[in-house]
């Protein structure tokens, strides 16, 4: 086209020349138009005194790139949001373990506590006599007990009935 145009044509051939003379300029321009740096207008203007086809073309590949590259930078951002999610996940988790280990413990140092004579079980009358020690309440109203009725507590912990509270039925209880 460039070769066979008319003199009357001769402004927007230079045109063309300026944005389409070889293979690199016609990738540089397209790669301007992507980011931008291009005059959409001015080139798409050129295009048209040309063809029709060659504008809508233009602004389909302007198009098409710029969604592409929208596509993959939103899914970086939601493969990294995914990732942090993961090891908030993670941490929580941990923190979770930690928290009921810590708990577990804290039951244990409770339990002996209670069992003064280092038996092993807790028995109905001891627990309902130590059950009256403010540091054993206090040990209780950090999980969040409060021990209104020691027999009926007592009872609850007491899952096989057989009259003490052992080291397991207390914590798991």
């Amino acid at each position: 086209y460039i070769d066979t145009a008319t003199a009357e044509s001769a402004s927007h051939v230079d045109q063309l020349r300026e944005h389409f003379s070889s293979l690199p300029i016609s990738m540089l321009t397209l790669f301007l138009s992507f980011l931008g740096e291009a005059e959409y207008k001015e080139v798409i203007l050129v295009l048209l005194e040309v063809d029709w086809f060659y504008c809508i073309f233009y602004l389909f590949f302007v198009i098409f790139v710029t969604l592409a590259m929208m596509n993959i930078i939103s899914g970086i951002f939601i493969t990294e949001a995914m990732d942090m999610a993961s090891q908030d996940r993670e941490i929580r988790q941990r923190g979770s373990l930690q928290r009921a280990r810590k708990n577990l413990n804290e039951l244990s140092n409770l339990f002996h506590e209670i069992d003064k004579e280092k038996t092993g079980q807790i028995l109905k009358a001891d627990f309902e006599k130590r059950i009256q020690d403010p540091d054993v309440q206090c040990l209780f109203q950090f999980f969040k007990l409060d021990i209104l009725d020691a027999s009926a507590f007592f009872t609850l912990l007491d899952v096989d009935g057989n009259g003490h509270v052992d080291i397991e039925e207390f914590v798991v209880g």
